[in-house]
């Protein structure tokens, strides 16, 4: 029978910005492993605070973990688990280096940009640490235990990401791992934790799934009003942005056009045929004779700050009972290149490329976007990026330039996907949003694209030259030109075991 284990990092938490390298050792016990159902485990403490205390106890926020560009901002864009692991190396006693790919991060967003569908995005919502929104506009990031309803507060839970080995390793999609044949191996990673920051979710009125849900009934009861009836009726509690331990700023009129705005913690929720009501720690306001509250409502209040504390890493793997016999291993890996345009509109440059080399893929990272997309902007006037093209060893690889979204282009993505072994789910051009609405999830103001740019390659006997042209757009303020670019090479391997 097939059994999990846990193998704990050989460094200790607490990891953060400064302490990122984290190495696993998974030992030789004559045994396999099925890497495909294994994954790397990251455990964190949330914790926020108040901008004031509070009499009642401390309030709970809604948070969002969002991807953080060069310049500090949050970025709208989905960032899948994969990202926050930047380099990758696995090695092992008997045979050296199995994989080693630098910036890791960039090549598996970018890929999971096709290879993933909207089911497999929101089906894996669960272990994602970041959250999109579902149908009802609304969303609980990993590690908030939100009660809706009843006395018990909300808290705070440990934060467990999981992210699976065949989602950064080629070997990862391995069921029978070969460790008898290999001995020991070792797993190490640099992780993208300062690119990790904890925002504030439900701090506008927006993030509320819908703005009647911010109203409340008149109230015309005589003495200390400390409960509110929700005006829209939920068909189903989920809906509901309301929770226990919620912090909101309450407002009302009262008779003679008195303006009241408070504070208040929600302590109580019931919810009976349709209809929510909040219990308050403490009154909003006392009513007397014939004095009544109008215009009641809500809006968001702003916490003081927010953190997470990362303080372990293991890898869960699942160790086969049964033996399969192997003499030679063969998968493919990434080998990454780096290279700056220097912000070139024509550009254009060799590249050596090695003899097993089989796909070729070029990334244009994005920095003020999280430098994980190669963004191209939907407007065509306004496209930084007009076309591309590849030549190896003198030969051009398409008989005319590739003009992003045009049917050449997704010729070349499903070609090289389909070389590579992987899978096209999806050819939506827009960048998921993490924070629009569902039904503009894949639009924003700028209607940016990712742009792919990638191509098989011929095995050689001896090293090729690809030559990678790119067109930019010279109009005023539209592009810098071609910066940084990151070059991907799947590369064929085979050991003889």
């Amino acid at each position: 029978m097939n059994r999990i284990i846990k193998y704990n990092s050989i460094q200790s938490g607490v990891f953060d910005s400064r302490k990122n390298l984290i190495d696993i050792d998974i030992p030789n016990n004559n045994k396999q492993h099925n890497f495909k159902n294994s994954y790397v485990n990251l455990r964190g403490n949330i914790s926020t605070t108040d901008t004031i205390p509070r009499p009642y106890g401390k309030a709970v926020y809604n948070y969002n973990f969002c991807w953080t560009s060069e310049n500090g901002d949050a970025s709208n864009y989905y960032m899948p688990n994969e990202a926050i692991i930047k380099n990758v190396r696995l090695t092992c006693d008997n045979y050296g280096v199995l994989e080693d790919t630098r910036r890791s991060d960039i090549i598996r967003t970018q890929l999971s940009k096709f290879t993933n569908s909207d089911d497999d995005i929101y089906g894996q919502n669960y272990r994602d640490l970041n959250q999109v929104k579902t149908q009802g506009d609304l969303k609980v990031d990993l590690g908030l235990d939100m009660k809706k309803e009843g006395s018990t507060f909300s808290s705070y839970k440990d934060v467990s990401v999981q992210i699976p080995l065949h989602k950064f390793l080629e070997l990862g999609n391995m069921e029978n791992f070969p460790t008898d044949k290999l001995g020991n191996t070792r797993l190490h990673m640099e992780l993208n934790l300062d690119k990790i920051k904890l925002n504030q979710y439900q701090k506008i009125n927006d993030e509320f799934g819908n703005p009647e849900y911010l109203l409340f009934n008149n109230v015309a009861t005589l003495g200390d009003v400390e409960e509110l009836t929700v005006t829209h009726k939920f068909s189903d509690l989920k809906h509901s942005p309301y929770f226990v331990g919620q912090l909101l700023m309450f407002s009302a009129t009262k008779a003679g056009g008195t303006l009241i705005e408070v504070e208040r913690l929600i302590i109580n929720i019931t919810y009976v045929n349709q209809t929510v009501t909040l219990t308050l720690d403490s009154p909003i306001a006392t009513l007397v004779g014939v004095e009544t509250l109008t215009l009641v409502g809500c809006i968001p209040v702003e916490f003081g700050g927010g953190a997470v504390e990362w303080n372990q890493c293991e890898l869960v793997v699942e160790e086969n009972a049964d033996l399969v016999m192997m003499d030679e291993l063969q998968y493919a890996t990434f080998k990454n290149e780096e290279d700056n345009g220097n912000g070139l509109q024509n550009f254009s440059r060799q590249y050596n490329v090695e003899p097993e080399c089989f796909n070729l893929f070029v990334c244009l990272p994005d920095q003020t976007d999280g430098d994980l997309w190669s963004i191209n902007n939907n407007n065509a006037l306004q496209r930084q990026y007009l076309n591309y093209r590849l030549r190896s060893d003198n030969v051009d690889l398409t008989d005319r330039d590739i003009v992003p979204d045009d049917p050449l282009y997704y010729d070349r993505v499903a070609m090289t996907l389909l070389n590579g072994n992987m899978p096209l789910k999806s050819l939506n051009r827009f960048i998921l949003s993490i924070n629009n609405g569902y039904d503009t999830r894949y639009g924003d103001s700028a209607g940016r694209l990712n742009m792919f740019i990638g191509n098989p390659l011929p095995m050689t006997p001896n090293n090729k030259l690809v030559q990678i042209t790119i067109k930019c757009n010279t109009a005023a303020g539209v592009n810098e030109g071609v910066n940084s670019l990151q070059l991907y090479k799947q590369v064929f391997k085979s050991i003889k075991l």
